[in-house]
């Protein structure tokens, strides 16, 4: 696997043992390679995300609740936007 992702042996081990973790970059190779999610890779699941998620907005004033809201409409028409004019 060290060879296959082009670092020393000794990193790899490391990042076996958990001294030391790969550089984000690599991620996606490795998440590759095993046929997972980057997710999987570190851990994360629909659910500990979405529990994060409101476990942030819940100390939000309304005032910042919104504002995120908007910004979440917002990427959400430029998303329907590309879309469309992919699909075309």
């Amino acid at each position: 696997m060290a060879q296959i992702l082009g670092v020393p042996l000794t990193t790899y081990a490391n990042w076996e043992q958990g001294r030391s973790f790969p550089s984000v970059d690599r991620l996606p190779r490795i998440a590759a390679f095993f046929d997972v999610t980057v997710d999987y890779l570190i851990g994360a699941n629909r659910s500990t995300v979405n529990r994060r998620i409101v476990e942030q907005l819940a100390v939000l004033s309304p005032e910042q609740r919104q504002a995120v809201e908007l910004v979440l409409s917002s990427m959400n028409s430029s998303n329907k936007s590309s879309n469309k004019s992919s699909n075309k």
